[in-house]
């Protein structure tokens, strides 16, 4: 139904220039043009499996055999159907109570499926339905860059498992596998035998970037070493509020910078790609494992636009709003806007440490 990707969440939106190295299939050896380099394919069991339908489950002392989680749960006076499409898998919708029962169940056990910093992968699609196969919910543990975009990440699960986001809750997704599922009629997903080969894409890092003269942009990365890093990234963390971080901290200055040491150069590069995709910043610089941002030319944010026009009104249109036919205490309800949005920007660069404020009245010019 759709096309096999390694990762599906994690697939870059610009297209690469070249390819790197000849092109496998990733499918196994059968379908390769090369000699099998891998190891020797384990012998067929002897022992009989049970084939066992989740509508015709197994006694539940029955040894030998895992129990298959049945179908449910059901409202009262429904039943199990046959279901053919995403919709009559689903059933209807769950209730509040089904809901806490289901996730309280699975928080009770330590089975789930871990999303690391190539997101949502080809092969965890095989994975997801075989846990279904026991339980009707699986959680799923994301860490990492994919935690910078998690909407996109929980809209690759719902649109290639065919499940429900039933919560979620920071890096944890518990996914509902539907009221009639059957684990007899999943569908059949091949398992990539090797990761294929990366494409190779435009450099993240250009000598002059976004039409900067290369003595600007070298300007741009001297005056970034002095920048005060926005926040210390850890390793393997969940990056939830990161892109609201960076947006505010461009209301501030133009200049960003993401303290990354500690993490893998790769795990770095993937972060200042995730940004610049999702803001459309310019980077400058991966100097000592930190992210330099540049927020782009002719970008005013609102709070620059804000206090330009609280100038531009009080000094060239002052004279007329002082007339002597209005009254001597009218406002103008733009120049109020203009001074609140003043006021927001002055207190932001507070608090990111942009200025400093001094509390002594008595000082000197100098």
């Amino acid at each position: 139904p759709f096309e096999f990707q390694y990762t599906y969440s994690e697939m870059p939106k610009e297209e690469p220039i070249a390819e790197r190295g000849p092109q496998f299939s990733p499918f196994g050896p059968d379908t390769m043009p090369r000699p099998w380099t891998g190891r020797k394919p384990l012998p067929p069991s002897k022992k009989k499996r049970h084939e066992i339908d989740s509508f015709n489950p197994p006694p539940p002392n029955l040894k030998g055999v895992k129990p298959v989680e049945p179908a449910g749960p059901f409202l009262e006076g429904q039943r199990p159907i046959l279901a053919t499409t995403r919709e009559e898998v689903m059933g209807e919708p769950l209730t509040p109570d089904e809901i806490g029962d289901l996730v309280l169940a699975c928080n009770k056990e330590h089975r789930q499926v871990n999303i690391g910093k190539d997101g949502l992968t080809h092969n965890m699609l095989d994975l997801i339905h075989c846990h279904w196969k026991r339980r009707r919910v699986i959680k799923l543990r994301c860490k990492g860059v994919p935690t910078i975009d998690m909407d996109n990440v929980c809209f690759h699960i719902e649109d290639k498992t065919g499940g429900k986001i039933i919560q979620r809750h920071g890096g944890s997704i518990y996914l509902f596998r539907g009221r009639n599922y059957n684990p007899r009629y999943r569908p059949e997903i091949p398992l990539m035998m090797w990761k294929p080969p990366v494409p190779i894409y435009p450099r993240l890092i250009q000598q002059a970037p976004a039409g900067l003269s290369v003595e600007h942009a070298d300007y741009l990365r001297r005056r970034g070493r002095r920048v005060k890093p926005l926040t210390k990234l850890s390793r393997n963390g969940v990056y939830l509020h990161l892109v609201n971080e960076v947006k505010s901290a461009f209301e501030v200055d133009e200049l960003v910078k993401l303290d990354c040491r500690g993490m893998n150069i790769a795990d770095v590069r993937k972060i200042g790609a995730k940004l610049k995709e999702l803001l459309g910043i310019v980077l400058l610089s991966f100097e000592d494992n930190c992210v330099l941002m540049w927020r782009g030319p002719a970008k005013l944010t609102e709070g620059e636009q804000a206090t330009q026009d609280f100038i531009r009104q009080s000094v060239f249109e002052g004279k007329e709003n002082s007339d002597a036919s209005e009254e001597p205490n009218q406002v103008d309800p733009a120049l109020l806007q203009a001074a609140k949005e003043l006021e927001n920007l002055w207190e932001r660069a507070i608090n990111f440490g942009m200025v400093t404020t001094l509390e002594d009245n008595q000082l000197d010019p100098d």
